[in-house]
């Protein structure tokens, strides 16, 4: 009796422990949402996982299109998005249309289209919307298309 008792305790020890581990995973809260840039707009942020040096509204939005992304300095910061500081982040939280985004000023070079609600946390790796084959630069400017 004595022996089933022990085990019955170590049982419920390796549960708790085995619960609190997973919900340690679970539980961590996930990286900034891109539900922050504002709805009818489209969001770049410097950082990949939609953030600017730990911010999640540390971004730069556009409603209609930027010909020169650097020249805009990301919200609430006095960082320009150009260089090494170039959006690694973009979401399109518009209201019915995609958005391109260009290598190049003026809309120009080559571009990848985004969907409305849709977004890609790391336009440089090779995963996503956006993927290192299938834009081989830097973003330089924005728009939306129809």
């Amino acid at each position: 009796m004595k022996a089933n008792a022990v085990k019955r305790a170590a049982f419920g020890f390796l549960a708790t422990v085995a619960l609190a581990t997973s919900a340690m995973f679970v539980a961590a809260p996930a990286n900034a949402a891109p539900n922050d840039c504002v709805a009818g707009d489209a969001c770049v942020w410097k950082d990949s996982t939609y953030v600017t040096n730990g911010s999640n509204t540390a971004y730069v939005r556009f409603a209609s299109g930027i010909p020169d992304i650097g020249t805009w300095q990301y919200k609430g910061t006095s960082i320009w998005a150009k260089g090494a500081n170039s959006p690694k982040s973009v979401y399109n939280h518009g209201t019915q249309q995609k958005i391109r985004i260009y290598t190049s000023l003026d809309y120009k070079g080559t571009y990848v289209q985004i969907a409305r609600n849709d977004g890609d946390g790391n336009i440089s790796n090779s995963v996503g919307v956006v993927t290192a084959s299938n834009f081989p630069g830097k973003l330089r400017s924005a728009r939306f298309v129809a």
